[in-house]
């Protein structure tokens, strides 16, 4: 992205232009980054008067908060917005707003030092030159997350960071400092007076992160867990006990392996770790056996619960219901299972079959590897059967519904035995190549008229 312009207005106007964020983070880190923030002294109005003098397009979006952005153009041509924000000393949110009350400062220090990590906190100036007051660059390299100031005053600010400090563990794979620890487990009640929907944000990202499984564990040691998703608090509780014969680890446990062992999609992701979430709720012991009887029922119900306080979108929800809902019927798999029974499966399934069954082999977690081997390979034998029941059914010659009616209204063909005849001829012509299967209705009503006109008959 070619940000010349952008530099060399500043520059004429006299006033410094740094960037910051993310951007430096992943250039440090030889990562590509589209998305550009730049910090300066300037006012919203003087930034605005900057673009407009230099040509480029003023989008004020949000200049109570101190910020314009502009649009830059790439290499293919195509134009990027880039955000302009005046230097804060503080920045702070209302209880529930999604809307900071913000301090404007007058140098980079002050406006690095009251940001999340300080791996976050560095700039580049015009020139290029590094401004790292805090330490991020060593920290980058050495996977930290420490805050550039006090952890738990940055925390009061926005107690969003708490949650963020978990997705950068999932993320990047970095380790939060004995200081972030602390401040997050003294202050995990905070999270409350944030908006459900910034913690949803978050969490999709967390959840479908390289590191998600020590994402949540550090949510779970450092209470944040409790208060975000107090549907799992049961879990750990559980800490430590067995969930029976069957199982080698305790529920949160084997949840943090389901989750580590599923593709990184997040509405996959979710269903993983809500999938054991009623088994607190519905576990019995028997004769010394332990059950969790009806589970992915009660489970389903108390994600709804969550997607409603959450703000899931509709059709996420669905999906993600569907999984925890239906998790446990490919494991039941057996290969006495009739024809019928694997396609009725399939049909419930529909286009969450790939995303079930990926859960129902990640669901599979032992100390045995035998029988880590044995659950996969009999979900992996479910896999295959449908797949050759699908393949028998497409290579079954098929006519499109209704043709029966279409074809008695347009040649007066009358229901019957005739009207029967004709069908057949045309599987024929479907099974010999002259026609496709289950095309659209005029395609073989057109073959019909050509074989009628041929023989002289009236083709309507």
């Amino acid at each position: 992205m070619d940000t010349r312009p952008l530099q060399d207005a500043f520059r004429a106007a006299g006033k410094p232009l740094y960037l910051v964020g993310g951007a430096v983070r992943d250039l440090l880190r030889g990562l590509p980054h589209q998305d550009l923030d730049y910090a300066t002294e300037a006012t919203p109005p003087q930034i605005k008067d900057v673009l407009r003098r230099a040509g480029l397009p003023v989008i004020p979006i949000g200049e109570a908060f101190g910020t314009i952005a502009t649009l830059l153009t790439d290499d293919e041509g195509a134009r990027h917005p880039v955000e302009i924000t005046t230097f804060r000393t503080a920045e702070s949110y209302r209880k529930g707003s999604r809307h900071p009350a913000v301090t404007f400062g007058k140098s980079i220090r002050q406006d690095l030092a009251r940001r999340d990590f300080t791996i976050n906190a560095m700039a580049l100036d015009d020139a290029g030159v590094l401004i790292d007051p805090f330490g991020g660059e060593r920290h980058l390299r050495e996977k930290i997350l420490q805050t550039p100031s006090p952890a738990v005053e940055i925390f009061a600010d926005d107690p969003l960071r708490m949650l963020r400090a978990a997705r950068f563990v999932s993320q990047l794979g970095f380790t939060p400092s004995p200081e972030v620890r602390a401040a997050v487990h003294a202050r995990a009640a905070d999270i409350l007076t944030v908006s459900r929907e910034r913690w949803k944000q978050e969490l999709d990202k967390l959840v479908a992160g390289e590191a998600a499984g020590a994402a949540l564990v550090f949510l779970g040691r450092e209470r944040l867990l409790s208060f975000l998703l107090p549907e799992l608090h049961a879990m750990l509780l559980l800490t430590g006990k067995p969930q029976g014969r069957w199982h080698s680890k305790d529920i949160w446990e084997h949840t943090i392996k389901v989750v580590e062992g599923l593709p990184r999609r997040a509405p996959l992701r979710w269903a993983g770790l809500l999938h054991d979430v009623a088994k607190p709720q519905t576990r019995t012991e028997e004769a010394g056996e332990v059950h969790f009887l009806h589970h992915a029922e009660l489970g389903a119900e108390i994600f709804d619960g969550v997607a409603e306080r959450l703000r899931f979108g509709r059709e996420e929800r669905r999906r993600i219901r569907f999984l925890i809902f239906s998790h446990l019927r490919p494991n039941m798999y057996q290969r006495s299972w009739t024809d019928s029974a694997v396609r009725r499966l399939a049909e419930d399934a529909g286009e969450n079959l790939a995303d079930l069954l990926d859960l129902s082999r990640a669901d599979i977690t032992s100390s045995n590897p035998a029988r880590v081997a044995a659950g996969l390979a009999n979900v992996n034998a479910l896999a295959e059967r449908i797949d050759a029941l699908r393949q028998a059914a497409s290579l079954l010659p098929r006519l499109p519904k209704g043709l029966g009616t279409l074809i008695h209204e347009r040649f007066g063909v009358p229901l019957g035995p005739e009207l029967g005849s004709l069908m057949h001829r045309l599987l024929d012509a479907v099974r010999e190549g002259q026609l496709p299967s289950g095309g659209e209705p005029e395609v073989y009503l057109a073959h019909l008229a050509a074989q009628r006109a041929a023989r002289g008959q009236d083709s309507g």
